[in-house]
């Protein structure tokens, strides 16, 4: 219905939607009636919230809280820690190690040494420090640890040749920390060097995090106990008064020797319950046949762990030309060793090799009291070779020595020279356990550690960690939780499938 401008004011109140003609296509107005319609917005307009659902087309630096506003996210060049796993090209693409070490000083001798498999102790160092430069440069200092597990998993993807057997060569360079069966901090060259460049810089405080896993990495990770020790069946008819009796004939009787084996292997079950439960004089008083009688240490250890018992024989003779070439780009292990010269027959190359072991990884560390306060004390190299194998001149007289041993873990002791000693012992609880060979005595020695429940001596333990899990093969359960860097670059060298150049002489 067309009106007329004069009956404006006399219309009549009806309430009806009515078609009503704008004067501009851009302003026209509409009773509000209380229907929901889409309201065309500008970006900048401040629009009061009364209820009515509506469009509004926002800047993409808008930040508007409460409305459901979905925006596309520049997304990050490292993917979420949960996609990135998944990914394993994505991972060897990460970083590109070749190009970052083409702009380092020395990068080609880092890279030639890197393809053949060895790296020396100062290239090592160099090549440390030259990755976690490129790292800081681009993400700080306190990188993400996915950011950091990439670059050390590219490292090994690019360079098979620092990689291992079991394929988990990238946790010489970074493993995470895990609170999984204890707590353990990240470990790893790449996060040595990183908390070495935050402790020098004074602008790097440390937060509450820092403090306490600087705290948690100095204290000891060894157990008291072994466990997971296998589980022994015993039969119907040896019951507990049977073993007992057993146990009774033993303490007083050392022949014949065959019923002493049998009686000694059919009481094994009880008496590693009771080793858990006593310490080391006890044991002894219990069960005086363990260390007087030849074969009995080893009789128990093959038939708690009878996979394992035979490893150091069957993979020493491959490892100990791997660990002397190792070991000369590493130290100057004649000088500390004292060789007059060097091995030549293969039962000496192996004496050497095993003997080397303490001076390729860091000495160990202990909390002690100095005044009031407890200060962290690390083992010197000399320390942590005592610890571990001592030597003594020919004729000494071993009860004398016995007398004044202050060391209450197991050690080998030779009588001679290093290389090719006239005798050789393992010394423990002012026992002096002889052994066939070098070899044999430290074989016998890592098995007392298990069988009698001790912990390794804290000067020296690495070399015995190295010992129990990359050639014995028991992984965790005793001694160190997460093995050190340079155990685990060790077993790199040694166990890994593609063949350094070197050894293609």
């Amino acid at each position: 219905m067309e009106v007329d401008d004069d009956e404006e004011d006399n219309l009549p109140d009806i309430r009806l939607n009515q078609p009503v003609e704008a004067k501009s296509e851009d302003d026209l107005h509409v009773p509000d009636i209380g229907v929901n319609r889409p309201v065309e917005t500008k970006p900048e307009d401040d629009l009061p919230d009364n209820g009515v659902n509506r469009l509004v087309k926002a800047k993409p630096e808008d930040d508007l809280p409460g409305i459901g506003v979905k925006r596309p996210v520049e997304v990050k060049p490292i993917p979420a820690k949960k996609h990135w796993k998944e990914s394993a090209a994505y991972v060897k693409n990460l970083f590109d190690i070749k190009e970052i070490l083409s702009r380092t000083i020395g990068g080609k001798e880092l890279i030639r040494e890197m393809t053949e498999g060895l790296l020396s102790f100062k290239n090592r160092k160099a090549l440390t420090a030259a990755l976690v430069s490129f790292l800081i440069e681009k993400y700080g200092q306190y990188p993400r640890s996915h950011i950091k597990l990439a670059m050390a998993k590219a490292i090994v993807k690019q360079f098979p040749a620092l990689d291992n057997e079991d394929g988990d060569g990238f946790e010489v360079w970074y493993t995470e920390s895990t609170t999984l069966d204890g707590k353990h901090d990240a470990n790893g060259y790449l996060e040595h060097r990183f908390r070495n460049v935050r402790r020098r810089d004074p602008s790097c405080k440390p937060d509450k995090k820092t403090t306490e896993a600087s705290t948690s990495s100095s204290k000891s990770r060894l157990t008291s106990s072994v466990p997971a020790i296998s589980v022994i069946v015993i039969s119907d008819d040896e019951d507990s008064t049977t073993s007992e009796q057993m146990i009774t004939w033993l303490k007083s009787n050392k022949e014949p020797k065959k019923q002493v084996q049998e009686y000694m292997k059919k009481t094994v079950p009880t008496r590693t319950a009771y080793i858990r439960e006593h310490n080391l004089p006890d044991i002894l008083k219990e069960y005086p046949r363990l260390l007087d009688t030849e074969g009995m240490v080893g009789q128990d250890f093959r038939t708690l762990f009878p996979q394992h018992c035979d490893n150091l024989f069957m993979k020493w003779p491959s490892f100990s030309d791997k660990i002397i070439m190792y070991a000369e780009q590493q130290v100057d292990f004649r000088n500390l060793l004292k060789l007059t010269s060097d091995p030549e027959k293969d039962e000496e190359k192996q004496n050497v090799a095993i003997q080397v072991l303490p001076v390729l990884f860091p000495s160990g560390t202990i909390k002690a009291l100095e005044g009031k306060k407890k200060k962290l004390k690390r083992a010197t190299v000399a320390e942590s070779l005592l610890s571990y194998v001592q030597i003594a001149p020919i004729g000494t007289n071993i009860p004398d020595f016995l007398e004044d041993v202050k060391q209450t873990q197991p050690f080998v002791l030779l009588l001679g020279n290093r290389v090719t000693p006239e005798q050789q012992f393992v010394i423990i609880e002012r026992f002096a356990i002889p052994a066939n060979s070098i070899l044999h005595a430290f074989d016998l020695c890592f098995k007392c550690f298990y069988i009698l429940d001790l912990n390794y001596p804290w000067e020296g333990t690495n070399a015995w960690d190295f010992l129990q899990k990359v050639v014995y093969g028991l992984g965790e359960g005793k001694g160190k939780m997460v093995s050190t860097s340079s155990v685990l670059a060790l077993k790199n060298f040694i166990t890994c499938s593609a063949k350094p150049k070197s050894m293609e002489m």
